[in-house]
């Protein structure tokens, strides 16, 4: 999961740099780019993520760019408003994701453009750009739709597990394309596999505990 978010975030740091050039010498103008999120990951925030590949081109932060970076802390409905300061401050450029983060920034401007830094939704299903080829809008970035392999992820874990029988899903409720894969797990998943879904809004949540009967023991799963 890590590894995914941070290739991604890699990959909306990559088109970022796009809107700004390499800079041969410093320069006096200070670029602003918005930051708007929906919780930190493990401590490592977008921003955090961004200012590597900015620095190798010869940008330095608080001098000629500067972060200005809103996270939700995991309350989804403050993004609106967040991403509403992003716009009265006049950024550049705002990077967003997940999708709600988005949504929020696509909501609140059509002129500042917006980089997509990951988003599992759809973005022409959802409406942030006319189409993948054709963007159109002020909107642009990375996404990583993966709902169609939602049904193959039970499939390997049959496959390593012939007999399991529980499959423990854990989700996020403010993310609206995690109920979607809930949805396809549920359509097309294998007979004889049960689903059932464990929530949790932010990563200092993940400690929760999965429901007992759901836990297969060691010598269940390596056969």
């Amino acid at each position: 999961m890590m590894k995914r978010r941070t290739f991604v975030s890699t990959a909306a740091g990559a088109l970022l740099l796009t809107a700004f050039p390499a800079e041969s010498q410093p320069t006096a103008k200070v670029h602003r780019i918005g930051v708007l999120s929906l919780t930190s990951f493990n401590n490592t925030t977008l921003a955090m993520v961004l200012t590597a590949p900015l620095t190798a081109r010869g940008y330095v932060v608080d001098k000629n760019i500067v972060f200005e970076e809103r996270t939700a802390e995991g309350k989804a409905e403050q993004l609106s408003s967040l991403a509403a300061e992003l716009v009265r401050l006049k950024v550049d450029v705002i990077v967003a994701g997940p999708a709600v983060a988005i949504r929020a920034a696509h909501d609140a401007t059509k002129t500042i453009p917006i980089v997509m830094a990951f988003s599992g939704d759809d973005p022409v299903k959802s409406g942030f750009v006319a189409s993948l080829a054709r963007p159109g809008g002020n909107v642009t970035g990375v996404t990583a739709q993966v709902r169609d392999l939602a049904p193959k992820w039970m499939e390997l874990l049959r496959d390593a597990a012939p007999g399991i029988t529980r499959i423990a899903v854990l989700t996020n409720p403010l993310r609206p394309e995690h109920a979607e894969y809930v949805r396809m797990m549920q359509a097309e998943r294998p007979g004889g596999i049960r689903l059932q879904t464990v929530t949790a809004r932010a990563s200092d949540q993940y400690g929760i505990k999965i429901p007992q009967s759901l836990l297969l023991r060691a010598d269940e799963v390596i056969q």
